[in-house]
């Protein structure tokens, strides 16, 4: 029987090198343009809880989502993200970023300014009084973590505290719905919760967080870990591939060279590689510069022949040898789960892929418009209209910023060495997603 007790969700770091930080980031900036385009709050709470899951819940992240289901589920969304928000302020204070003060009370500032906007939009009933008594509790243990580290006045949740006090008191002293008896029947427990009931019905969600548990949006349930015997059977089934290669590669290499080109599938066998002090010492005592040259030469050759997804492929390999050897057996359908996780996790969105096509469809479709009132008179478009759609070209280019300018912008740079490990992080995270993509393009079965 599967467990559902949940597990702590664990406290993010830096979000901005992901891709869903730079996805999300530009839904919300349609908040503050002058056209005010509807922003997809479906998208913003998928987006967050994708990043809760690759990189753990900080506070930017936590905000957005907390709008996104307040948007979505009303008074008990609002709750949610905030008892998600006050949870990790709470236990991981000193590790929650941004981890400078000033950036933290900016970002609560105006997530409680924007909160009392969506709060104003709620039209409130007494099947609201319990959520409102929960969000009550949620926004009083807040404030006494922001007392504490003196934040309570800069980030001006009292505005909002106030707000929903007084509309539990209009709710309070409101007169009875004609049914209201049937609900007073009810038991308590059905009320809707956060976190402690489980029978309570969960608003639909994305499978970065299972379904199963109430507790979804204060705690992840984690994966079981995978049996003990995986990581055995795993290390003997490569041992015994590594000692595999090592006779072939012995066999190989006495071989004639015509007979070793016309081995099928060479991509599928494991580079040789010497130690370089081991190398040293050996040929520097033997003195055959001559061969070591040669077979260097002759490895470098191979690497340069390699394509860019060699290493995916031989995982690949890995695998379908596995299922070929043990079909059957829990621990082979273990590890290809894993490896086609890791695959997933690692690729490239769908959106992000097509980015920038957007957005020159967008600037090709604005050139045409232009060229087509060239020369009409009384006919043009507005400065309002001109922003919007540039806008729109702009967040379709932010969406997949290319690896040529990312690798522009660290050959600017006047000193390599300073270069911030962040910086590096998204492009080399950029590039891996760009072969697993490719990879998954080019060898389809």
């Amino acid at each position: 029987m599967k467990s559902t007790e949940p597990r702590d969700i664990r406290t993010g770091g830096d979000p901005r090198p992901f891709p869903d930080f730079i996805a999300l980031r530009d839904e919300m900036s349609k908040q503050t343009h002058p056209a005010r385009p509807d922003i997809h709050w479906e998208r913003v709470e998928k987006l967050s809880l994708a990043l809760f899951d690759k990189n753990g819940i900080e506070l930017q992240t936590g905000a957005w989502y907390t709008l996104a289901r307040s948007h979505l589920a009303r008074v008990e969304g609002m709750n949610e993200g905030l008892k998600l928000v006050a949870t990790m302020l709470r236990r991981q204070w000193a590790q929650y970023w941004p981890r400078a003060s000033h950036p933290r009370a900016e970002i609560l500032s105006g997530l409680f300014q924007r909160l009392q906007k969506v709060f104003r939009t709620f039209t409130l009933s007494h099947e609201d009084y319990h959520p409102l008594l929960q969000l009550e509790s949620t926004l009083d243990s807040l404030s006494s973590i922001l007392a504490r580290q003196e934040l309570l006045q800069i980030s001006q949740i009292e505005p909002l505290v106030q707000q929903v006090c007084s509309a539990l008191t209009r709710v309070e002293n409101a007169p009875e719905p004609q049914l209201s008896a049937a609900a007073i029947t009810l038991p308590v427990a059905q009320a809707p919760s956060i976190g402690l009931n489980e029978a309570t019905p969960e608003p639909r969600r994305p499978d970065a967080i299972p379904p199963g548990s109430a507790a979804a949006v204060n705690r992840v349930h984690k994966m079981a870990p995978a049996p003990k015997r995986v990581g055995l059977f795993a290390c003997g089934m490569l041992t015994a591939f590594a000692l595999s290669a090592v006779v072939f590669i012995g066999g190989h290499y006495l071989a004639r060279s015509d007979q070793a080109a016309q081995q099928p599938d060479s991509h599928q066998q494991p580079l040789p590689w010497l130690p370089g002090a081991v190398a040293g010492e050996t040929f520097s005592s033997s003195g055959s510069a001559a061969g070591w040259l040669k077979d260097a030469s002759l490895r470098l050759e191979a690497l340069s022949a390699l394509p860019p997804d060699w290493h995916l492929r031989y995982g690949q390999d890995l695998i379908n040898q596995a299922y070929a050897l043990w079909p059957g057996l829990p621990e082979t359908e273990e590890l290809g789960t894993q490896w086609r996780q890791k695959l997933a996790l690692n690729g490239t969105s769908d959106d992000s892929l097509a980015g920038w096509h957007q957005g020159m469809h967008r600037l090709q479709s604005l050139s045409e418009q232009l060229n087509a009132l060239d020369g009409q008179k009384g006919r043009y478009l507005t400065v309002s209209e001109l922003k919007s759609q540039v806008f729109a070209a702009i967040q379709a280019f932010n969406q997949s910023v290319p690896a040529e300018e990312q690798l522009r912008q660290i050959a600017a740079r006047q000193e390599p060495g300073m270069i911030p490990q962040a910086q590096k992080l998204e492009v080399e995270q950029h590039l891996q997603q760009l072969i697993i993509r490719y990879s998954a393009l080019t060898n389809r079965e």
